[in-house]
This record gives C-alpha cells, structure tokens and sequence, in this order.
C-alpha cells in the first residue's frame, strides 16, 4: 500500500471504530460496515466532475438596443413627415 492507501484505510479504521463503540454492530455486519464506508470516503475523496457554466442570454432586448432602435425609428418617422 502506499501512503494515500494507508492513510485511507486509517481513517476508514477510525470512522467504523467510533461508529462501532456508539452503536451495537452485530459482528457478521463488521465487514459490510467497513466496505460501506470505505466506498463512501472513496466517494468523498474522488471530486467532482465540473461543468461549463451555461451562458445565460436575456429574454428581451437590452436597453441601449431599444434607444438605438427608436430613436431611428424616430428619426425615421420626422424624415417621412417632411
């Protein structure tokens, strides 16, 4: 074992021993106790995969677009009623 194995099994020790001298574990469920919080340190320990970030898009025009928009509808408008 290397030392993030050993460390792993440790600290698993540790978890099932003060969950054990709480708790009354009949001694046949022993192993299935540790192999479920071994698999659950491993899951702890193994992050996350992290994922882009959804580019978010407004659902109306912004404001600079509609002053843009009308005032050349503006100009627009007082071209054609001369």
């Amino acid at each position: 074992m290397d030392a993030t194995q050993d460390g792993f099994a440790e600290l698993t020790a540790d978890v099932v021993s003060a969950y054990v001298s709480n708790n009354s574990v009949p001694m046949s469920e022993l192993p299935v106790l540790i192999g479920e919080v071994s698999a659950a340190l491993m899951a702890v320990k193994t992050p996350a995969p992290v994922s882009q970030p959804e580019v978010l898009t407004p659902p109306f025009q912004s404001r600079n677009r509609l002053r843009r928009t009308s005032s050349s509808v503006l100009t627009m408008a007082r071209s054609s009623n001369r």
